[in-house]
């Protein structure tokens, strides 16, 4: 039991740290142009008590709440003002206060901006302002696949005819020598990157074990720790399991734990504890094969590899979770045995590790289709690209979750925009498996931008139904295209399928409107850069997050359906764990499509000053329709029009007169 010193002692420092909270938010930051936010700051003290509380805070923060600053500040308070703790960590002992916090986040975008905007600000500020007396920093922290592999490296230098390469390429690959950092050399090409690479499973042993870039990477990083290790959530889940299987971790011991943009945590969590075998991995074995002269073998598997596919895909289905036909039984058993063939003709070749590394993982996948473990969603799909792959999705990830990450005896913060599928985080709870941890505390901080006077929503009634799939995309084109003309272009339209917004876009193609469109197909930087210098055109995509539009560039959001996810075969074994489809539909489908209509309902608005009016076309949205509730409980209270003509009237009234000359960006 605490004692009543040690209890004040704790008070009094808690108490300081939140009165510096106030100072920073109120006093310090509007000297260097931040307005003081009351849910800003108050978000902040919530995220405080939790990280020294060893609490786990789920923060719904809404656009423009600037969560980022909030978790940082909450960070260094604690930082600065708890009193020095010896802890044990991983390894030997250390002092909790000079551990660092991890930030974890889901987007390359985001670690960026935080590497280069917020924590340099936030240092510079508090240190000229006298809240802090040394500055504090910030490192990154990647996956194996971004570093050089020195043995690999050699290989590839005493292999490759520089004279016959490509001078940029001939270039990037010398850089190798004296640069370990994949992503700080230009001109490396993906064909090369592949092939210099750390790999999954490195030789063992390697003689070049005691001078490899990456390993001392990641020990200097555990020796000589900055203050905030930033990773994303990939990385994260992988050192967790790295120490719950008693490997060597990647990370240092850290003290508190804040993951941004949490609600991409599940595709991390699904990839870890996840298996699959696809096209893209069958084709680097097969090239690593005949790298090491391999050529027989690397054909023979090639065929089984071609013959496992097809019976999948014609026997099995795409779409539809694992039948075990003869066929694909036959092909499984086939596979595996060449697979096993290869592994054995390996056994005394040199720097083959990797190659090993990546068959075992493929016999451990196609074990799960063979064995017909029924733990697992097993299932054949197309990726985003066309290629096929297996996979094998647990059922029993939450409880892996709660092993890795809920059960460490640390603060953390898990916060997005995106957190609350409705008006509550039930759905998110669940999906963590948090529903029924008594560490949980929950704050939803609503947006500030004023929705009443600066976005409005438009739901026609006179949509065909969205089951009519030739019916309704006409429609969507002939109403995406009048409102083009209503709001002067400055369009951004979401689509829930690749297909679908190719059929529209050949349609508004052939309407000749006075604004270009854009389709962000396989060129997407290209596509969205000439949209974004295009000063008023429209832009089709099925992006729902991550990318930015402030100002003027997206006055108009367009939703032609409502994002319910894929009927695809991880969708449909979910539904078979459900007694009814009405309970599925209401504790599953709804909330997903809520909180990826909330993400693409983000796109519109993004500065204090935006103003959008965000048009949904899916009848099932509109006023009498079955999921009209569900839709308004995701957004935000705004005034709704089911006229083109308030459109058209909204934007007159919000614009200023150079929007309607040059279509031009307010700057």
């Amino acid at each position: 039991m605490m004692n009543m010193t040690s209890a004040n002692s704790k008070i009094s420092w808690l108490s300081d740290a939140h009165e510096d909270i106030e100072k920073i938010f109120r006093i310090i930051l509007p000297q260097h142009g931040r307005e003081p936010r009351d849910g800003q700051i108050e978000l902040c003290h919530k995220m405080l008590d939790s990280l020294a509380g060893k609490r786990i805070a789920l923060c719904d923060a809404g656009v423009g709440v600037g969560k980022t600053d909030a978790y940082i500040v909450a960070a260094l308070m604690l930082h600065k003002h708890k009193p020095a703790l010896l802890c044990t960590g991983k390894g030997d002992d250390l002092n909790e206060n000079n551990s660092p916090f991890v930030i974890s986040t889901s987007s390359i975008q985001l670690q960026r901006a935080i590497m280069d905007d917020y924590i340099p600000f936030l240092s510079n500020t508090l240190l000229e302002a006298g809240m802090i007396a040394e500055p504090f920093t910030a490192q990154v922290q990647k996956g194996k696949e971004n570093f050089a592999c020195r043995d690999r490296m050699l290989y590839r230098l005493s292999t490759v005819n520089m004279e016959r390469k490509n001078p940029i390429q001939r270039d990037a690959l010398l850089m190798l020598k004296t640069e370990y950092d994949l992503d700080r050399i230009p001109g490396l090409s993906g064909y090369d990157r592949a092939r210099v690479c750390v790999p999954n499973t490195c030789l063992d042993p390697c003689e070049h074990s005691d001078v490899c870039p990456y390993m001392r990477h990641v020990m200097n990083s555990r020796v000589h720790p900055a203050l905030f290790q930033i990773c994303n959530h990939y990385y994260l889940m992988a050192d967790a399991e790295h120490e719950a299987n008693g490997r060597r971790a990647l990370l240092p011991y850290y003290r508190g734990l804040i993951i941004d943009e949490a609600h991409r945590l599940y595709d991390a969590v699904q990839s870890i504890c996840g298996l699959e075998v696809s096209e893209k991995q069958v084709k680097l074995l097969l090239n690593d094969l005949r790298t090491a002269r391999m050529n027989t073998l690397a054909n023979a598997l090639s065929v089984s590899f071609d013959q496992l596919f097809r019976a999948f895909f014609s026997q099995a289905g795409r779409g539809d979770l694992y039948r075990r036909t003869n066929d694909c039984r036959n092909a499984l058993r086939e596979t595996l045995g060449a697979l096993e063939t290869v592994r054995r003709s390996m056994i005394g070749w040199k720097r083959t590790g990797h190659i090993s590394g990546r068959i075992n993982s493929m016999v451990t996948a196609l074990k799960r289709f063979d064995d017909g473990d029924n733990t697992y969603y097993c299932f054949a799909e197309l990726d985003d690209t066309g290629c096929a792959k297996l996979c094998a999705v647990s059922k029993s990830y939450r409880a892996y979750l709660d092993k890795l990450l809920w059960s460490r005896d640390i603060g953390m913060v898990l916060t997005s925009g995106t957190l609350a599928a409705g008006k509550d985080l039930k759905f998110f709870k669940k999906h963590l498996g948090l529903e029924h941890n008594n560490r949980v505390t929950e704050n939803i901080t609503p947006s500030p931008f004023d929705y009443q006077h600066h976005c409005l929503l438009y739901f026609p009634t006179d949509m065909p139904r969205c089951s009519d799939h030739l019916a309704f995309r006409e429609a969507a084109a002939e109403r995406i295209a009048g409102l083009i003309q209503a709001t002067h272009g400055h369009a951004l339209v979401l689509f829930t399928s690749y297909t679908e917004m190719k059929d529209i876009f050949d349609r508004l193609e052939a309407m000749e409107l006075p604004h270009k469109v854009f389709a962000m197909f396989k060129r997407g930087d290209e596509y969205l850069a000439a949209f974004r210098s295009s000063n008023g055109g429209v832009l089709l995509n099925t992006k729902w997050e991550g990318v930015d539009y402030p100002g003027d560039q997206v006055s108009s959001l367009i939703i032609p359906r409502l994002p319910f996810p894929r009927r695809d075969a991880l969708h449909k074994g979910k539904l078979n764990d459900y007694r009814e489809v009405s309970q599925f539909i209401r504790e599953v489908a709804i909330p997903e499509m809520q909180v990826k209509l909330r993400q693409g309902f983000g796109r519109g608005i993004r500065l204090v000053s935006d103003t959008c009016a965000v048009s949904i076309l899916d009848g099932r949205a509109a006023p009498g329709g079955s999921h009209h509730d569900a839709v308004l409980a995701a957004l935000p209270a705004c005034p709704m029009t089911q006229e083109l003509a308030d459109v058209e009237a909204f934007i007159r009234r919000n614009k200023p007169s150079d929007y309607f000359r040059t279509g031009g960006r307010r700057q």
